[in-house]
């Protein structure tokens, strides 16, 4: 697995590469857990939040921290 894929509520289906990737932020709970709210990844050209209520979103996010290494 090379990338990702997204199908936003409204508008077409998206593919990116993590070798597109330009950020990727994990907002969690303010309650010192720990616990990821959202994901949230950067290209050059979109922004995609992720909900953690999307099933799969903790699994991508250990697989985005595994692939991805940002500079």
């Amino acid at each position: 697995l090379g990338g990702m894929r997204v199908r936003p509520t409204l508008g077409p289906e998206r593919a990116f590469a993590f070798s597109e990737f330009t950020g990727v932020d994990r907002v969690v709970a303010p309650d010192g857990s720990g616990a990821l709210r959202r994901l949230v990844v950067r290209t050059a050209d979109a922004r995609v939040s992720l909900s953690s209520s999307l099933e799969g979103v903790e699994a991508l996010d250990a697989l985005v921290a595994e692939r991805v290494h940002l500079s």
